[in-house]
């Protein structure tokens, strides 16, 4: 796959478009995740899990596999800090090892009664140890937010 060298602004998939209601959800979520993988060589994977550990979307299969459901009990652990703390909403956890950069991004969809907002995926990108982490991190954003309204579409 041919990425673009340092690119910092991932581009917005156009969901606005009367074709794109059309488009299962499934096309859409890959679309997203293949714009993001695509928009720096340092990012090596992304991929879309559910809160409970299920791959939803894994670009480079089988690189999460085994590892999803440690990365939602991860993220799950960090949203139940945040909480007993009370420092505001949990927005991303940033995991940083010899080799790579672990990126948990929450995935909210969903205000309710019980509790201030539902968690519904979890984005998971892995960033080259050595490559520009804030242009990832501002591309995983952009990422984030189309994810969160393309899950939010009825079925």
């Amino acid at each position: 796959m041919d990425r673009q060298q340092n690119k910092t602004d991932a581009t917005l998939i156009p969901l606005d478009r009367p074709e794109a209601e059309m488009e299962p959800k499934q096309n859409k979520i890959n679309a997203i995740l293949k714009t993001l993988e695509g928009s720096s060589a340092d990012i090596t994977n992304v991929g879309l899990i559910s809160s409970d550990g299920i791959i939803l979307a894994d670009l480079n299969d089988p690189l999460l596999k085994g590892s999803a459901g440690l990365a939602a009990i991860l993220n799950s652990l960090a949203l139940r800090l945040t909480n007993a703390l009370q420092i505001g909403a949990f927005l991303e956890t940033h995991i940083c090892t010899e080799q790579s950069d672990l990126l948990l991004f929450d995935i909210k969809t969903e205000t309710t009664l019980l509790f201030d907002e539902k968690q519904q995926a979890i984005l998971v990108v892995i960033v080259n140890h050595q490559g520009d982490i804030d242009a990832a991190r501002c591309n995983a954003r952009t990422a984030q937010t189309q994810l969160k309204k393309v899950l939010a579409q009825a079925i």
